[in-house]
């Protein structure tokens, strides 16, 4: 009987060694759990400082570069570009070629002073010389703005050019169902008025983006460039916008923006409609 009871002490005693021994690695873990605590918040801090100073970093970079995007434009308002002049029409001197386009295609008066200030071809690749490829753009820089402004406005009104944008402007009332004025400051310059929806803004200016383009690509031809053209133009840019989006994941938002222009097209051109569902 002694010797059980001894037994028993023997075993209580081993339990409560084993406790101590558990309670004192309890409390090292729980100081370890401490310490981990400790230096994850100051990592916290520290990643939530550099979340601050990152976002201070893109709002100041959103700063700039808006300026440089401003003075980028700033410095080309007095541009304008000519396109398909065939490559060395120009001969032995740009400035020369252009003022005698100029005054001969816009029948520009002899009292009325242009002052180009330098004129070159555009700073991309040259063409490959094959017969295929498109002449690079000459870029024109007027010494005053207002030239350039008599220049289009003349531009404007040729013709050719009037009878093209009259014909847009008629499409153009008929999508958006607004009264447009056939003016350069709306066709050309895309003045939009403040009151229009945003999608309608956005739609406006994608649709006098395929009237410019396609004015280049009848810019040396004596025809009138058609609608026809236009509605392939604005269907290629559609097509490209919708690819966008579904990869977004924003084609609700696609077909809203361009819900009139797909209720314009559609009896005009149904072709388009079944080929882009």
């Amino acid at each position: 009987m002694i010797r059980i009871l001894e037994e028993i002490r023997e075993v209580q005693k081993d339990i409560k060694q084993q406790q101590n021994n558990i309670k004192s690695e309890l409390v090292n873990v729980n100081q370890k759990i401490a310490v981990v605590e400790t230096r994850i918040e100051k990592v916290d801090d520290r990643v939530q400082n550099v979340e601050q100073i990152l976002s201070k970093m893109i709002k100041i970079l959103t700063q700039k570069e808006s300026k440089l995007l401003d003075q980028d434009g700033r410095s080309r308002q007095e541009n304008i570009r000519i396109y398909n002049v065939p490559k060395g029409a120009e001969g032995l001197s740009m400035m020369d070629f252009v003022d005698k386009l100029l005054w001969e295609a816009l029948e520009i008066p002899p009292t009325m002073e242009i002052e180009i200030e330098r004129a070159h071809r555009s700073l991309v690749p040259r063409p490959s010389g094959d017969g295929e490829s498109k002449p690079r753009s000459i870029v024109l820089k007027f010494l005053r703005f207002k030239s350039k402004v008599e220049i289009l406005r003349r531009a404007w009104g040729m013709p050719v050019i009037k009878d093209y944008w009259s014909r847009i402007h008629n499409a153009l009332q008929d999508i958006f169902k607004y009264e447009i004025p056939l003016e350069s400051k709306t066709i050309y310059f895309g003045y939009i008025p403040q009151e229009w929806l945003k999608r309608d803004k956005y739609l406006m200016k994608v649709l006098l983006v395929a009237g410019k383009k396609t004015l280049t690509r009848k810019w040396l031809s004596q025809e009138s460039p058609t609608l026809n053209v236009w509605m392939e133009i604005t269907m290629d840019i559609y097509k490209m916008e919708q690819i966008t989006a579904s990869v977004n994941h924003k084609l609700e938002q696609f077909y809203s923006y361009w819900k009139k222009w797909f209720n314009y097209i559609t009896p005009h051109r149904p072709d388009f409609i079944l080929t882009n569902q």
